[in-house]
């Protein structure tokens, strides 16, 4: 294409020919090219630029993404593990304390009765369940009792026709060890039954011989920590508790009965004991 000065120039005009069915050609001025060809540019412009912003945005939140801490969530089988584990609680075994007093009676003939004496002590009880519980201590008494001279043994028997009778005075330390059953455990009162082996520690034996009249005088016999018998006596029992107003102790009374299996002290008498002992319990682990 010529411009007026002779000069081709290829913007002067443009014939753009598109082949239609009936072959006409189509001539499109420059004027109506180069808007044209800007709208394009900028269009491409704006799509380019757009573009740009979304990536920019998508690496933003990417990358903020990335900031934030992720929450951290057990699985689903785990924590469902967890609800399925049995609560287990500790297990608090009940523990009391007593003191006790009461009267002693001492026979080598009779199973309940005979010389009476004061005994005192201590004990503990531990409970192993709702009803059974162990209990042990220490008592202290004086064990006074009159036997035969066929009750007792001698270390000389050919003495045993001249002597009529044996009065004895025994200072004893008992270890009782015992477990107990309760048959009745409400608001108010509480019965246990026991049984139970006690070991007798003898401190101090006192014997008097009394011989016939006609033979001669009474002769006195003293014996210290010469003889222990361990777990030696039978211990049958049964406790009566009233519960006070303190929930935390209770007043009791004990009757009580002790047979040996073998013979005790120097002579190694049949001494069976028997009494009723009053017991003051406080429950250590028990709430007011």
């Amino acid at each position: 294409i010529k411009n007026k000065t002779g000069e081709t120039h290829l913007l002067d005009k443009i014939k753009i020919v598109r082949y239609f069915p009936t072959k006409k050609e189509i001539s499109i001025p420059k004027s109506e090219i180069i808007p044209l060809a800007n709208a394009q540019s900028r269009s491409e412009n704006i799509a380019s630029y757009s573009a740009k912003k979304i990536d920019q945005g998508v690496e933003t939140t990417i990358a903020q993404t990335q900031i934030i801490t992720p929450i951290k969530t057990a699985p689903i089988d785990n924590r469902l593990e967890e609800i399925k584990k049995p609560i287990t609680k500790k297990v608090k075994f009940p523990i009391s304390l007593a003191i006790n007093a009461g009267p002693d009676f001492n026979s080598t003939k009779k199973v309940i009765g005979g010389k009476s004496s004061l005994a005192l002590g201590i004990g503990i009880s531990i409970g192993l369940s709702k009803r059974f519980s162990v209990q042990t201590g220490l008592n202290y008494g004086t064990k006074n009792y009159s036997a035969s001279s066929y009750d007792y043994t001698f270390a000389n028997p050919s003495i045993r026709p001249n002597i009529a009778q044996v009065n004895a005075i025994c200072k004893v330390l008992e270890i009782p060890l015992s477990a107990s059953y309760s048959i009745l455990d409400d608001s108010k009162n509480k019965i246990n039954l026991n049984a139970g082996l006690s070991s007798y520690l003898m401190l101090k034996e006192n014997y008097t011989y009394k011989y016939i009249a006609a033979v001669r005088a009474d002769r006195l016999i003293e014996v210290t920590n010469s003889n222990q018998h361990f777990l030696s006596v039978v211990d049958l029992s049964a406790t009566y508790f009233i519960k006070l107003k303190n929930k935390k102790f209770a007043l009791g009374f004990e009757p009580y009965l002790k047979i040996p299996l073998s013979g005790i002290g120097e002579g190694r008498v049949p001494l069976k004991s028997s009494g009723i002992s009053l017991k003051l319990n406080y429950e250590l682990n028990k709430k007011n």
